[in-house]
């Protein structure tokens, strides 16, 4: 069922009532200042580049390849592309971007709704929807500025559009589209890529084995090869003349699966317990009254085992591009040492949802014998009472937190660097993005992974002079260079901030 099935077929007041259900997302966790940690800063300022007219990678932020676990060169232009409207018009305003979040996840709202009443009536789809929407970790994580929301709104709305059983020539060009986004908002989106070509293989090989030599128009896996080829010919067009990058990401991702494939056996034992902890985090809330944690804890594993209930039936009625989806996203977990909580397992959060609705209804329409109506709102009900603090939490967000880069000592800090260094200088710090966000100037991160030594070989052939440490901030790799090789002098700027210079001559201003 197309997108425009789907409203036209049905009464459109319910759409009505979706756009309701939209409006709280846009008074949760939503306030003037960002919390510290530096991916947004990045996302940030490659939007105000773009904005500009500016090579959107053009950050100041300098990638150290001595430590590539900590952040790529440049993020993929997608995600800034979505904000630099926003950027143009009211600047590094944080407020006027959390609205553009709120905004997109409403629409992932409706495109989860869409979703849903694929498989099943229109109430449990809200259920289902709203399960998946208002869940602690979804609202809590849209107080960031990611790309985690962005890209699940248009790897659903792949599944969404993908789910058809003839294709035009139109459907398939507008799946090309929707991938080619996807990518360009974050690398991890070639998952879908693999999925479709996996998927094609496994109903190659399938026909083989069954005799037929041929396709039929109307078989589901004959886009695949058309929608991979496409997207990935656009998507590289794309990043090879619009969005053109002369930094490479590879060195950042490659260290995924270095790190997994020395230990590969430990690994994969590590990642699939990780990946059970991750569904179970789905529908996770943080509840203070002690009453609500054992519902909380029933609700969780009850959703794990209605959820792994619900994938065994999908499995056994055959593999389709979604279930295919849902496992590469698996591997992607069970095959990398990527630690980041749900995050990146985000977009396979609809298709999880989908199989604890099938198991559970197994289970109560089948063995309680209550209808689908019931339980679902009986559950949900119940699921959104227990995510009453965190609700509460998200509507008063306050304005002003201790643990942001938006304090008088931080602004105090990133004026002096301004005014006290040259543009030409490099500035290690903990938090490297966020200081070429608010001061204009080169940051690198220190490699806390190697030892000191290292660290002092590379500083002297990149010519860098400058540390700057706040104490509110873990600075153990800093820290540790700076006992090592003791700063030659220092800055006390604040209670919080010291700029220390630690070899050659430093141009200052």
């Amino acid at each position: 069922m197309s997108i425009i099935q789907a409203i036209t077929s049905k009464d459109k007041t319910i759409y009505l009532v979706l756009l309701l259900l939209c409006v709280p997302l846009f008074f949760l966790n939503i306030c003037d200042v960002h919390p510290w940690g530096d991916d947004y800063a990045q996302y940030i300022k490659e939007a105000s580049n773009i904005a500009h007219g500016i090579p959107y990678y053009r950050s100041n932020y300098i990638f150290n390849p001595l430590n590539p676990d900590y952040a790529p060169p440049a993020y993929p232009p997608g995600f800034p592309l979505l904000l630099a409207p926003v950027v143009n018009v009211f600047g590094i305003a944080i407020r006027p971007m959390l609205y553009v979040i709120s905004t997109i996840h409403a629409c992932l709202l409706l495109t989860f709704f869409a979703f849903f009443r694929r498989y099943m009536s229109i109430v449990p789809a809200i259920c289902l929807t709203l399960v998946g929407i208002y869940s602690g970790y979804i609202i809590d994580l849209k107080q960031n500025i990611l790309s985690d929301i962005p890209l699940t709104l248009f790897t659903t709305l792949y599944l969404l559009v993908r789910g058809a059983r003839t294709f035009t020539i139109w459907r398939v060009l507008l799946l090309i589209a929707i991938a080619t986004m996807a990518l360009l908002i974050r690398s991890q989106a070639i998952i879908l890529i693999f999925a479709e070509l996996m998927f094609f293989l496994f109903t190659t090989c399938r026909s083989i084995i069954r005799g037929k030599s041929k396709f039929y128009l109307k078989s589901s896996a004959l886009p695949s090869l058309p929608i991979a080829a496409g997207a990935l010919l656009l998507y590289f067009t794309l990043t090879k003349t619009i969005f053109y990058s002369p930094l490479s990401t590879l060195g950042f991702y490659s260290t995924f699966f270095t790190r997994s494939g020395s230990h590969l056996w430990a690994a994969i034992g590590i990642n699939v317990n990780y990946l059970l902890e991750l569904l179970i985090n789905i529908v996770h809330y943080n509840t203070n009254d002690i009453f609500w944690k054992a519902p909380v804890t029933i609700m969780q594993y009850g959703v794990l085992v209605f959820g792994l209930t619900g994938f065994v039936v999908f499995i056994k009625k055959g593999l389709t591009p979604d279930t295919m989806f849902f496992l590469a996203m698996c591997g992607m977990v069970i095959g990398l040492s990527i630690y980041q909580g749900l995050r990146y397992f985000l977009p396979a959060v609809p298709m999880f949802l989908l199989y604890f609705y099938t198991g559970a209804r197994l289970f109560f329409l089948r063995v309680l014998n209550i209808s689908n109506k019931k339980w679902a709102i009986a559950i949900t009900v119940f699921y959104l009472a227990m995510g009453y603090d965190d609700f509460e939490c998200a509507a008063r967000k306050h304005d002003h937190c201790n643990d942001s880069p938006y304090k008088s000592t931080d602004t105090e800090a990133f004026n002096y660097i301004k005014k006290h260094t040259d543009d030409s200088d490099i500035i290690l710090f903990s938090k490297p993005r966020a200081l070429t966000l608010y001061s204009g100037k080169k940051s690198m991160i220190i490699a806390w992974q190697l030892p000191p030594q290292d660290s002092k070989r590379q500083f002297d052939s990149m010519h860098i002079h400058y540390m700057l440490i706040d104490y509110s901030l873990d600075n153990t790799g800093l820290l540790a260079y700076l006992k090592t090789y003791p700063a030659q002098d220092s800055q006390h700027i604040n209670n919080e901030y010291t700029l220390y210079r630690i070899g050659g001559t430093a141009t200052t201003r």
